[in-house]
């Protein structure tokens, strides 16, 4: 929670922990695979401002309900703590990569960067993706109208010092489109 909170600090709010009610009224509220083939329109729902929220230590104290989403770093930020236990060479869950070597990585359209340290995130509109209302919804909410962000990109990577660190900075960078 301490790495999400960080996160929308870093991006505005933009990349933010507080968009679990909007995700679920988007229709995602189960595995993906058990998910209907349709469902009723989505009906936006509200996400709490960042600063709804705060730890101090292990406490989470809350000015507003919130539901809680933390998919912003939980992958990034394992992966890094995996390379770490470790100790060396290179860690990849789901796209995302941290390397304490050089490591040529795949790129979503077939194209390879060489990652010679660091970690690289792929953020994506295109694989977790349902239909509600007959519209195509994704995981990516923008908190100012609480529904799935609508985007030009399918996809946006970016390499970094840590897996977290890109991981967030891609979603930030989907997120807010030509501007990203």
């Amino acid at each position: 929670l301490g790495h999400a909170l960080a996160a929308a600090c870093a991006t505005g709010g933009l990349v933010t922990p507080c968009v679990g009610a909007a995700i679920v009224a988007a229709g995602y509220d189960q595995d993906l695979p058990a998910l209907p083939a349709d469902g009723p329109p989505v009906v936006p729902a509200h996400v709490p401002h960042m600063d709804a929220v705060s730890l101090r230590g292990t406490l989470l104290v809350r000015a507003e309900p919130v539901q809680l989403d933390l998919n912003c770093v939980v992958k990034g930020a394992t992966v890094d703590d995996a390379l770490a236990l470790l100790g060396g060479g290179f860690v990849s869950a789901g796209g995302d990569v941290v390397t304490s070597a050089p490591l040529v990585v795949g790129l979503p359209g077939g194209d390879a960067v060489t990652l010679h340290g660091g970690g690289l995130a792929t953020s994506s509109v295109t694989n977790r993706r349902w239909r509600r209302g007959g519209e195509l919804q994704h995981h990516l909410i923008d908190p100012d109208t609480g529904r799935p962000a609508v985007v030009p990109w399918l996809h946006v990577s970016v390499a970094a010092g840590s897996c977290l660190a890109a991981d967030v900075a891609a979603k930030a960078a989907l997120l807010l489109g030509p501007a990203g």
